[in-house]
């Protein structure tokens, strides 16, 4: 659905099950909303706490964990891993709507997409 869209502003008016993260993982940094992601990038988000959540894009580039039940320490990390590289996002977060930030171009300091290592 909709890869590259900010997922959680959807899912929360109703449109489908609530998501607490979301995101699309993209081969490229700037690609454009409805390409297809990336399939199999795992997803670590890490939360204040030390607890890891684990997340795994699938045959469209998009990963999510349901909003109810998931609890997670504000403020996170999250990491990406694919084919045995590694990448990290530079600063914690508190919004698990990962593509409000990560567009093609970049917002608030992201630096685009989220792209594979």
């Amino acid at each position: 659905m909709e890869p590259g869209g900010a997922c959680v502003a959807c899912h929360d008016w109703g449109e489908g099950p609530a998501f607490r993260f979301a995101g699309t993982v993209f081969s490229k940094q700037n690609e454009a909303d409805q390409c297809t992601g990336l399939a199999g990038a795992k997803v670590e988000i890490t939360d204040a706490n030390g607890q890891i959540l684990f997340l795994t894009s699938n045959s469209t580039g998009n990963f999510y964990t349901s909003g109810r039940g998931v609890t997670v320490a504000t403020p996170y990390r999250a990491k990406l891993v694919y084919a045995g590289g590694e990448k990290p996002m530079s600063s914690s977060q508190t919004d698990g709507d990962c593509n409000a930030c990560h567009t093609a171009a970049g917002l608030n300091g992201a630096p685009g997409r989220i792209w594979a290592p």
